[in-house]
């Protein structure tokens, strides 16, 4: 491959070269083989018709000590290459088979990979090794279905406000508890007095509870549903990060309420809304997380600056690039019951039913607007658990205003959403009269500048006036500034604070030794009369300052305010702003970028087939025939150091999976088997299982182990 095709390659495949990274084309080959996507659901149709065509026409053709594939001729012959299907249309198929490392061309062959006769056991209808006559053509899609587009015209950063809108409506809507069923859940009642709220449908509001709760923002406790301890902090959380949160929440919804009911469900648990950990399923039984992902991977195919028609013009494309999750596309009207068929564990709905819940779903949370996927939506589709790709995204789809026009009728518009410092200036300084997902209006009051001047003691107004200016789009209107200048001259006239102790001391000159003691500046005393110290300290540590400081006092600590030994204060949490729960993924490390030629690994084609040094070396050369040349190297130094190595390996086991281990002082059993000696795990491996071992100079910073299936 030149380097284009590898970058390609990498970025569709980018765990072929997570650490520990392969170092020559060898491992580099035993990593994509053994991180191949072997399920048909990641195949769409195109690519299953072709490749179910290819495992057939290798088992009618195989050769003994040949390696598993067919003749590229003749399978274009079977797949109606020149009649019904161009070779190029065979071409595209099988280069996006390659980058899935499942085919791949070798001169007039193609080879296949060796596992993929699982995906088919029964090819074309034929048997393993069957000898039926082969049919004379098999089916190939001549195309992939194009979805009707036209001119993308979205509603700019709408979707996202709504969005955040949406939960603080939910929010809102907890202001007084809500009664929980005996299940755990919340009633049919409840979910459509929110779904009026959210001016939307029932399954909207199933939706946002669902992630209310994944992120810890409502919790029942006592047979009742309430706003949590996060719940304040929300609001106080910057916009971009409140997306990024929503979306990693929708990543963790596991069900689609819009979807049709499947006979046999308890249509009364399908009304209600249940958490995940209840443990009952109140939802049809679909794969929620493919099918989000088939529909948002289609938007992602559409052409830049063009947007989908509607829902039913996904339909066709949603069964092409899913076919085992969805039915075909049959134009009609839309579903009414499904049924699951008694060999799937779950129904596959109709596709436009999927098109349309997913979009939906999507423009709600801002992952789509109008028919496009916005960049939150893309960085979505690439990593829905990277807070930190999503927080990017969350900055582009909803750019933050840090200006408004301040009018002379005391009015404040904000074309827009505005800045967290410009929302906390205006909320301190002016009342809301209207908000809407697009713009929000304010209005200079009397009280509430007054109310600014409170929270502030001690603000200069020609300050406050300067910062207005600079955050007012228009010049600042006279009456504005004629009522910040005001309401200043009339504020801290009188002075009240508070007083917790009292101090009544015996000499005036006693009094004002003990208002400027240094030992006591902690203390805040304050002289109001000749003999008369006020603190707003609790007695008991005015007391031990007092008597630490080498003065007598008279008197003792009331008993309400003495500390209970090992109880300590909690925090207010009011000015916190919001925490992921520890339930949801952390940030993901950064990933390597596929287009970094250092990822690729340099040499020849093959490794070198340098003859086996010793007696070691040799015996690992014969019982491990997959492993190459460098490898084979790293596990002889390992069984020679012993206890004191360690090394990563993968490996294929009797179910025709591939697995990930470390090993810690690898040794060789009576039965040829390597056997890890880390603590608490003992499983013996045969050499011959073996299809790649690297060195890890540091054992201490890799997990005990990892499966990749």
């Amino acid at each position: 491959m030149d380097d284009r095709h590898k970058t390609v390659l990498l970025a569709a495949r980018p765990a072929a070269v997570q650490p520990p990274r392969p170092r020559t084309l060898h491992q580099l080959a035993a990593r994509l083989l053994g991180t191949a996507p072997l399920s048909r659901s990641a195949l769409d149709l195109g690519q299953q018709q072709f490749l179910e065509a290819a495992v057939a026409a290798a088992d009618h053709t195989r050769r003994p000590g040949a390696a598993f594939g067919c003749d590229r001729a003749y399978l274009a012959a079977l797949l109606g290459v020149g009649s019904a299907v161009t070779e190029g249309r065979f071409t595209e198929v099988l280069q996006s088979l390659t980058v899935l490392s499942l085919a791949w061309p070798d001169g007039t062959r193609l080879i296949l990979h060796p596992d993929a006769p699982v995906l088919f056991p029964l090819a074309l209808g034929r048997p393993a090794h069957g000898r039926p006559a082969m049919p004379a053509t098999a089916p190939l899609a001549p195309a992939a279905p194009v979805p009707e587009t036209r001119p993308a015209a979205g509603l700019g950063p709408g979707a996202a406000a709504a969005a955040l809108n949406g939960m603080d409506t939910v929010l809102a809507a907890f202001d007084e508890p809500w009664p929980a069923l005996r299940t755990g859940g919340i009633g049919v009642r409840e979910i459509r007095r929110l779904a009026r709220l959210l001016d939307g449908t029932e399954a909207d509001a199933r939706l946002w509870l669902h992630l209310a709760a994944n992120l810890d923002l409502i919790a029942e406790q006592g047979g009742r549903w309430s706003r949590t301890g996060r719940a304040p902090g929300w609001s106080r959380t910057p916009p971009a990060d409140r997306l990024a949160h929503l979306a990693l929440a929708y990543s963790l919804v596991r069900i689609m309420p819009g979807l049709p009911p499947i006979i046999g469900d308890d249509p009364r648990l399908l009304s209600q809304f249940l958490p995940h950990s209840s443990g009952l399923v109140p939802f049809p039984r679909y794969n929620a997380g493919a099918l989000r992902r088939t529909v948002l991977r289609v938007l992602a195919s559409l052409p830049a600056g063009r947007a989908v028609v509607d829902a039913p013009a996904l339909a066709a494309a949603v069964h092409y690039r899913s076919p085992q999750l969805v039915q075909p596309h049959t134009p009609g009207p839309p579903s009414q019951r499904l049924s699951a068929p008694p060999t799937l564990a779950r129904p596959q709905p109709a596709a436009a039913d999927v098109a349309a819940l997913v979009l939906r779903e999507a423009e709600l949370l801002a992952l789509a607007d109008n028919g496009a996927l916005t960049a939150l939506g893309r960085a979505f589709l690439r990593d829905p658990a990277d807070i930190t790709a999503l927080r990017r995204a969350g900055d582009e789809v909803l750019p933050l205003l840090e200006q408004a026009a301040i009018l002379a009728d005391h009015t404040v518009l904000v074309p827009g959403t505005p800045s967290p410092a410009l929302a906390e200036l205006l909320a301190g300084l002016c009342d809301l009269e209207f908000r809407d997902t697009h713009t929000s209006r304010w209005r200079f009051t009397p009280a509430g500048v007054r109310r600014y001047f409170d929270a502030n003691p001690g603000t200069d107004p020609a300050e406050l006036l300067q910062t207005l200016a600079a955050r007012s789009t228009t010049p600042l209107p006279q009456v504005l500034t004629v009522l910040i200048t005001d309401t200043a001259a009339r504020h801290g006239h009188i002075t009240v604070t508070q007083a917790t102790t009292v101090l009544d001391v015996r000499t005036p000159a006693l009094a004002a030794e003990l208002a400027h003691h240094r030992e006591l500046t902690r203390l805040q005393l304050r002289q109001v009369g000749p003999t008369t110290l006020l603190s707003p300290m609790k007695e008991g540590p005015v007391l031990a300052a007092l008597r630490s400081a080498g003065y007598a006092p008279d008197g003792q600590p009331h008993p309400s305010t003495a500390r209970k030994p090992g109880k300590t204060e909690e925090p207010d949490p009011a000015g916190a702003p919001y925490e992921l729960p520890q339930g949801l993924p952390p940030q993901q490390r950064p990933r390597p970028d596929p287009a970094d030629p250092g990822l690729w690994p340099a040499g020849p084609a093959v490794d070198d087939p340098s003859a086996p040094a010793d007696d070691l070396a040799r015996f690992i050369h014969d019982r491990a025939p997959v492993l190459g040349a460098d490898d084979r190297d790293v596990l002889t130094a390992a069984l020679r150091v012993g206890a004191g190595a360690v090394v990563h390996v993968e490996y294929r086991t009797q179910s025709r999976t591939h697995q990930r281990a470390i090993i810690r002082g690898p040794r060789l059993d009576h039965h040829d088997r390597l056997t890890s000696t880390g603590p608490g795990r003992q499983e013996p491996i045969g050499l011959a299982e073996l299809q790649l071992v690297l060195p890890l100079p540091d054992g201490r910073k890799v997990p005990e182990r990892t499966d990749d299936t």
